[in-house]
């Protein structure tokens, strides 16, 4: 069990833990939220005005419930589904995927910020690309999505290398090389941009 602003949340399973925070899977009375809990206070400001940062610029993330910081934690909402690292382990990523991706692509270059482009930092509802990691750069002509962090949306070597480094196991046969790898971010990027 863990409170958050004298509220009983039990743990369902870590997500990831660090040096600087641990995030859990809670449900309290059968809904399911995601819990941040940072080792200081500086973290726990730090992660906060990330998330208003990610807000104020448009990118859909999961809605903040409640703070803490007394006890330095962030309760946020659950996204129902799959990141999609896990979907693209299963099969390609569809089209709709990318048009939401780069929607959000769209709202970091005018505010001047990068996000953590890796799949795993992202879920597709159906309707909207939520981002789901507190992760923020600054604007970065040579780290951003279509030079770095669209390379890990394909079947590439360096796509599946990563997706076998979160523990998902990828059928080889779908393989693409890189020059088809880099033919699809130019046709998706010049469809979507």
């Amino acid at each position: 069990m863990v409170y958050v602003k004298k509220q009983e949340f039990e743990v369902v399973k870590y997500l990831v833990k660090d040096e600087k925070m641990t995030v859990k899977l809670v449900t309290r009375k059968d809904k399911q939220y995601v819990l941040r809990e940072f080792t200081n206070y500086d973290d726990y400001f730090e992660a906060l005005f990330r998330y208003k940062t990610l807000v104020k610029s448009g990118i859909y993330v999961p809605k903040l419930l409640k703070k803490d910081k007394k006890s330095f934690k962030l309760l946020f909402e659950y996204i129902i589904g799959q990141d999609c690292a896990e979907a693209l382990s299963k099969y390609e990523i569809k089209e709709e995927y990318f048009a939401a991706l780069y929607l959000l692509y769209r709202f970091c270059r005018v505010s001047k910020i990068e996000l953590n482009y890796l799949p795993e930092n992202f879920i597709y509802d159906g309707k909207r690309m939520f981002y789901i990691s507190l992760d923020l750069f600054e604007q970065n002509s040579k780290i951003n999505l279509e030079n770095y962090g669209m390379e890990y949306w394909f079947t590439s070597v360096k796509g599946i290398e990563h997706l076998e480094k979160l523990g998902y196991s990828v059928n080889h046969e779908r393989q693409i090389s890189v020059p088809e790898m880099n033919k699809k971010i130019v046709l998706i990027s010049i469809k979507h941009w």
